[in-house]
Parts: C-alpha cells; structure tokens; sequence
C-alpha cells in the first residue's frame, strides 16, 4: 500500500492491486491535485462534490476507464477488491 498527501485533506492511496482511492479532492480554484485519477473517491464534504466531475475527467483521460466510485455515505464498500467501511 502506498499513501501519498496530495495537501489539505486530499490524500492518494494505492493498493498493491494498483486500486487509487482519493480523498477529499480540494478546491478546484487552486487546482486538481497531481495524480487526482482514480478508481474510487471518498467525500466527507458535501461541498466537494461538485468537484467530481473535474476528477472523473481527470481520470477517464488517465486510465481510459469509466468514472471513478464516489463514497460519499455511511456503509459497506466493495470495489476493484478493495473492501471499505464508511462511517458517518
């Protein structure tokens, strides 16, 4: 596993699956963070969202995959053999 601090609260995490998990995506003002592609995108913001669409972009063109998995409430998650558990 491999986690990277992108800055603010925006963090990239890799599994040895080469699964990419992005958290909390910062201000698009300032920019997407480098490296914001990814397969699944954690949201503890309700303001971030409308930064979604910025990086699902971002991530189709990277990877040429369909958008990324948005996790934006409480529960039990699958994805790409990544197992979350998100809580409120």
């Amino acid at each position: 596993m491999e986690i990277n601090w992108l800055g603010a609260s925006c963090f990239r995490i890799r599994s040895r699956d080469d699964a990419t998990i992005l958290t909390d995506t910062f201000s698009l003002e300032g920019g997407l963070p480098r490296g914001a592609q990814a397969d699944i995108v954690t949201v503890s913001n309700p303001e971030a969202l409308g930064r979604l669409p910025a990086v699902a972009a971002a991530h189709s063109a990277e990877t040429g995959r369909d958008e990324p998995v948005v996790v934006s409430r409480p529960g039990e998650y699958e994805v790409r053999d990544v197992l979350m558990t998100a809580v409120r």
